[in-house]
């Protein structure tokens, strides 16, 4: 093993190199008198005299750029300039140490795997040993591990801090090094696993070698098991693998996705799932898509049930997770999905559908929005008493049935589509309000609506056998009644063009021909 040059040692050789260049090149610099690293800034490498290259290699090692020296020596050997083995065994040493401490790179973590690029050069890697490589394996992997802890207690987000981000792709070309797993020494990583802090904020979204952290942490668990006691043993593995958890389980693409869940479940099983490292990192899961879905945006139903499923403490965090969620905006529970609605906390859904029955009881003209919500929302079926639930249903159809001011018709294609869901059960509600909407149509020119509900009932020269004798002499007594209470419906003359509905057939001409007396012409 190589002596490192000292710092003094470094400068003596730089300015030694710039006093050759003083003497012998002097044309270089262009009435300057003194030599820098910016004198062969804008020349041509090619361009640059040997003593120029041999400048510049103590100086970028006097400024801890390793990776510039590197790339100087391998030029001046190139050239024919030779080195004594104790030199260059010490420029190794040196650059080797400057990678560990890693004080001037772009990156915000020392780069460990550059040891494995010096190990490369033709003029410097026989300087490298064994002992180098497994000492940048196992102090890069864990200082590495360590680093990607976000600092800010208690957050967890998509958003990496530069050291985070720099740890992590770090990680990744330390598992990406051939000779990873014969470098890593599993036992002191038992030891050493145990002294990381805590990986609770661990962020793994600039990681890409889950992969290889899974094959690692599988031989790694083993030891750890043979090495530490139970329960610490449990807490250890709980720490090492939560991190990635979440990853895994957020993969966007499709067959990762599934292939990761079934990696996910060897993992969260037994002991290991109660482990505060595991809780966390799934309750962060938890409460990411629970919030997803009180929002309305994409969730993952399996996600939530997966979880949900292991969770010690998951009906705190829905109530967490809602009251965050509503007290920044106020949460539409119409939109919400039914799965979703489980998960809301007891009361609010009681008083979210006690202000609906106020409405509905109250309402002086018909709201299809209103009666939409009461008709399809899961959960008043489940808290409101049917027979009352049907009660209030047909009081309101009532005001629709009787207002004098028609609906739009953007409303009235709503309420056909409330009908067309099958809402009103086995009765006759159905055709009635099929009957009225037929003339609102009518009324409205909008054929192609009307004609539809003609057919669906056999009105007209194509008789069909979509509704009994009965549902069709209710819809026939719902098209009278309808007249009865708003009078004959004044009937454009285009509804009786017979392409105004093509390529259907039109049914309206025969409604008109055989019930005459409901209609006049426009």
């Amino acid at each position: 093993m190589y002596e490192k040059f000292s710092d003094e040692e470094i400068k003596e050789k730089r300015v030694k190199a710039a006093q050759l260049i003083l003497g012998d090149h002097k044309d270089l610099l262009k009435g300057r008198s003194d030599v820098n690293h910016h004198t062969f800034s804008m020349m041509h490498v090619d361009k640059i005299p040997d003593a120029g290259l041999e400048f510049l290699l103590w100086d970028h090692l006097e400024r801890d750029r390793y990776w510039r020296s590197l790339s100087d020596i391998e030029k001046l050997f190139e050239r024919g300039c030779c080195y004594p083995d104790e030199d260059l065994g010490r420029i190794a040493e040196t650059m080797i140490q400057q990678a560990f401490e890693g004080k001037e790179i772009a990156s915000s973590v020392p780069l460990y795997s550059d040891v494995f690029d010096i190990a490369k050069s033709d003029v410097l890697g026989r300087f490298v040993s064994e002992d180098h490589k497994r000492l940048a394996i196992n102090e890069g992997f864990w200082r590495m591990l360590a680093s990607t802890v976000d600092g800010e207690e208690g957050k967890f987000n998509e958003y990496n801090s530069p050291v985070q981000s720099g740890a992590c792709k770090e990680l990744g070309r330390l598992f990406s090094i051939d000779k990873f797993f014969d470098y890593f020494d599993f036992h002191e990583g038992a030891v050493r696993a145990v002294l990381l802090p805590s990986l609770k904020n661990l962020n793994f979204f600039d990681f890409h070698g889950i992969d290889s952290y899974v094959r690692w942490y599988l031989i790694q668990e083993r030891v750890i098991e043979d090495r530490l006691g139970r329960k610490q043993a449990l807490e250890t593995k709980g720490q090492l693998i939560a991190p990635v958890i979440y990853q895994l389980l957020n993969e966007s693409d499709y067959e990762r996705s599934r292939r990761n869940r079934a990696l996910v479940q060897n993992f969260i099983r037994g002991e290991i799932i109660e482990t505060s490292y595991m809780q966390h990192v799934l309750g962060k899961v938890f409460e990411l898509e629970l919030r997803s879905g009180f929002l309305c945006r994409d969730y993952d139903p399996r996600l939530i049930e997966m979880c949900e499923g292991n969770l010690l403490d998951s009906d705190d965090k829905r109530v967490v997770v809602w009251r965050e969620s509503s007290s920044d905006r106020e949460i539409d529970l119409e939109r919400v999905d039914d799965f979703i609605k489980d998960y809301i906390p007891g009361g609010v859904f009681e008083e979210y559908i006690s202000g609906m029955l106020e409405e509905m009881e109250g309402m002086k003209r018909f709201d299809i929005d209103i009666f939409r919500r009461w008709m399809s929302d899961s959960k008043v079926r489940e808290l409101i008493d049917l027979g009352k639930h049907g009660r209030i249903r047909n009081k309101t159809l009532d005001v629709y049935f009787n207002q004098g001011r028609r609906p739009k018709i953007d409303d009235l294609r709503s309420l056909g589509r409330v009908v067309g869901n099958g809402e009103f059960g086995s009765n006759n509600l159905g055709d009635r309000v099929r009957g009225f909407l037929t003339m609102d149509f009518l009324r409205k020119s909008d054929w192609n609506y009307a004609n539809d509900l003609l057919l669906l009932y056999g009105i007209g020269h194509h008789h069909g056998d979509f509704r009994t004798a009965k549902q069709t002499g209710v819809f026939l007594d719902a098209v009278d009644e309808y007249c009865e209470v708003h009078g004959k419906v004044k009937l454009a003359q285009e509804g009786s063009c017979k392409d105004i509905v093509y390529p259907k057939y039109n049914n309206i001409p025969d409604i008109v021909e055989r019930h005459g007396e409901l209609f006049e012409a426009e």
